[in-house]
């Protein structure tokens, strides 16, 4: 993996975590629970030192998370197969995620169907709609990545090919 891709994956993580800091208010419990549910099943680590009113130490702590979870990955793994392990891991997340896209358009579609006999454009209210679902849906992928990249399980199967269990 190429310094460049390398910083790409951090920028979305930067991006995550930001996100996160400003539509909620950080507790402690809030910060563990997020950490347990899509960095680390593993942490031991204590955040009371941590200033939970500062947006930028603990963006630059999940950073900091972020950046050991792809370290653990990346040591168990040679270049190649992690290069893999990240593609499958992007792969996932946009699959699964568009997925979900597709099924929420078909219901928009029979829900502005319905609304034909309204004074609205149907159409218009359509692709309203459905560019709102589009820029959440790629939200969601964006949190999906750090997930997956973050607390997959990988091993190997009796022929030396990869296999990555991902979470829920």
């Amino acid at each position: 993996m190429t310094k460049i891709e390398h910083q790409q994956l951090e920028s979305i993580a930067h991006e995550v975590f930001t996100t996160l800091v400003k539509k909620a208010t950080v507790s402690e419990g809030m910060l563990i629970d997020y950490i347990y549910k899509n960095l680390s099943f593993q942490f031991t680590s204590e955040i009371s030192a941590l200033n939970l009113n500062n947006s930028d130490e603990v963006i630059q702590y999940l950073m900091q998370l972020f950046e050991e979870q792809l370290q653990y990955q990346q040591a168990k793994l040679n270049t190649y197969f992690y290069t893999q392990f990240v593609q499958k891991a992007i792969l996932k997340a946009v699959d699964s995620n568009w997925i979900k896209q597709v099924d929420h358009l078909q219901k928009l579609k029979s829900s502005v169907n319905a609304r034909q006999n309204g004074k609205r454009n149907p159409i218009f209210e359509y692709h309203r709609v459905a560019l709102e679902s589009f820029e959440l849906m790629r939200e969601a992928i964006k949190k999906d990545i750090v997930k997956y990249l973050c607390q997959s399980i990988t091993g190997f199967d009796e022929k030396d090919r990869l296999i990555v269990h991902f979470p829920n």
